[in-house]
């Protein structure tokens, strides 16, 4: 988003509040599975900041994801089976595929994973503070970026085998396809922040461990008064954002895009429960 900062300041927006990182805290874990006794579930502390949240729908076509890491799409299809796992890889999996090879250039991509993600009170059967895994997750209210470096290397790895040397040495994308399953989207929507915006003092590790004693880490974010976050008010199914979650040729403060859901109070109209759709994408570039 290429604009002067006038206005950008000068855009609609609401007071939200964006649960950071608190100071201090160091790699704290998530377990998305049972803990060992005397775990608890998470050892984030959270900061929790009232910031601005400006509404770029005014600005929507000035995004690029080459130079923001961010790009706004519009995207007609009739595709509404997102609970039948069957269905998705075989017709909707190849719909976004192509959706991000166009925006990239990519000579090769293919989907990383994806999740449907859903208010509590949707979800039986699970304990109001637990998290979920699988594919059927909450919205997720912490400021965070996917991938660290060392995960983004580690799935490289798991993904291409023996061609994983090779591959590592080329220029490859982590992009995120987010997208509301109906709308207009008014329930906890989704907040992005600017990567230019965030210093490299910012970021920290944050661990997840899964069952099995699978790991992976994604980045937590720590406030600052120059964080620039934005929407897109009352989002329609047909329209989606994609952004960067990793890119191999920059350092991750220079393009990884932070993200969280909030809660919009100051929404008047109808609400209907929170329902989303994402899919993680890896771009192979020429």
């Amino acid at each position: 988003m290429n604009v002067q900062n006038e206005v950008y300041e000068a855009l609609p927006k609401v007071k939200a509040s964006i649960n950071y990182l608190a100071p201090g805290t160091e790699q704290p874990t998530i377990h998305y599975c049972q803990p060992p006794a005397g775990t608890p579930v998470s050892t984030v502390v959270e900061d929790t900041r009232i910031v601005p949240v400006h509404d770029v729908r005014p600005l929507i076509e000035t995004f690029s994801l080459a130079r923001d890491g961010i790009a706004f799409i519009r995207q007609e299809s009739l595709f509404d089976a997102f609970d039948d796992d069957a269905k998705l890889r075989r017709y909707y999996f190849p719909v976004v595929e192509q959706l991000m090879r166009d925006l990239t250039g990519a000579e090769r991509v293919w989907t990383l994973d994806y999740a449907v993600r859903r208010r509590e009170h949707h979800i039986a059967n699970m304990p109001a503070n637990a998290p979920l895994a699988g594919t059927h997750r909450r919205p997720i209210k912490l400021a965070h970026a996917d991938f660290t470096a060392v995960r983004a290397e580690e799935l490289m790895r798991s993904q291409t085998g023996n061609e994983a040397e090779e591959v590592l040495a080329r220029h490859y994308l982590f992009v995120n396809f987010w997208r509301p399953i109906r709308g207009p989207l008014r329930d906890a929507p989704l907040a992005l922040c600017l990567p230019n915006s965030v210093g490299p003092d910012d970021l920290t590790p944050i661990r997840h461990v899964y069952e099995n004693n699978r790991r992976g880490e994604v980045l937590g974010i720590r406030y600052s008064p120059t964080h620039r976050w934005f929407y897109l008010r009352d989002m329609a199914r047909n329209e989606a954002v994609a952004f960067i979650s990793y890119d191999s040729a920059r350092s991750c403060t220079q393009t990884v895009v932070p993200h969280s859901a909030f809660e919009n109070t100051a929404e008047t109209g109808e609400v209907l429960p929170r329902e989303s759709y994402e899919q993680r994408i890896i771009a192979l570039l020429p």
